[in-house]
């Protein structure tokens, strides 16, 4: 199936995964699709995303196309025979395809290992053109190791490989306040005293799993041909879910 996710301005959670499933959300109660022809650019709101969230250099575009919606329900727009969606990196070249039914969104896949500039350009036939949505993307990273537990006297360690720029780090785990912290990805690796960790009953902590993610985001505006809410999306993140054991 695929996620009804928009617009991810926590920065901490990935938008939608990456898996290009092609699709089987059924259009029940829907006469039929919304068609890009009953719309003017400018009343639509793009949402533009190159993400690299699984471990590797593949990554994928992802493109949702937003039309006024008098409901409560998201108003997905259909491309239109001769309208096309082109992504550009370097000297690669892509045409989206529809991935998703329903929820509709475009994608496709790429592979890259360093930081790269993407640029994915809108055409139609009938209407105005938006061909500027330039969309930057950090180099790829992983997570080398982290500390199985963490206890009083302690630290928990964190090392990584790759990436490039400043990176959100987030601390997460039912007993603790979420933690969260700017690194430099030069460094590759920090070292968090057990102290750093703040339990939410600290007169009685208890013990739980932490996760580890690690979240490159960069959002930016789209070309002005659309209605003002679009937005482009880069994402390099990876994250090594109840990795640790926190052990007051």
């Amino acid at each position: 199936g695929s996620e009804m996710c928009i617009r991810d301005r926590s920065n901490t959670t990935p938008l939608c995964t990456l898996a290009l499933t092609f699709a089987a959300v059924s259009l029940s109660g829907c006469d039929a699709e919304p068609n890009l022809a009953d719309y003017a650019t400018n009343e639509i709101e793009a949402v533009l995303k190159v993400q690299n969230t699984e471990s590797g250099n593949e990554g994928a575009f992802e493109v949702i196309l937003l039309g006024p919606s008098s409901g409560l329900s998201p108003n997905y727009i259909k491309l239109s025979e001769q309208a096309a969606l082109t992504a550009t990196w370097g000297d690669d070249s892509l045409q989206l395809e529809q991935v998703t039914q329903g929820a509709i969104s475009y994608g496709g896949t790429f592979t890259t290992t360093e930081s790269t500039e993407f640029n994915i350009a809108f055409t139609r036939p009938d209407g105005e053109d938006a061909p500027i949505n330039t969309i930057f993307l950090a180099a790829p990273f992983e997570i080398t190791d982290v500390s199985s537990s963490v206890a009083p006297g302690g630290s928990l360690e964190i090392s990584w490989s790759g990436g490039s720029g400043t990176v959100e780090l987030v601390i997460s785990g039912a007993c603790i306040a979420q933690y969260n912290a700017s690194v430099d990805m030069a460094d590759g690796a920090i070292s968090l005293p057990f102290e750093s960790l703040i339990p939410i009953d600290a007169t009685a902590p208890t013990s739980c799993a932490l996760s580890t993610q690690m979240n490159n985001t960069t959002e930016g505006a789209a070309d002005p041909a659309w209605n003002a809410e679009s937005s482009t999306v880069g994402r390099v993140l990876r994250r090594q879910d109840d990795a640790t054991t926190y052990q007051p």
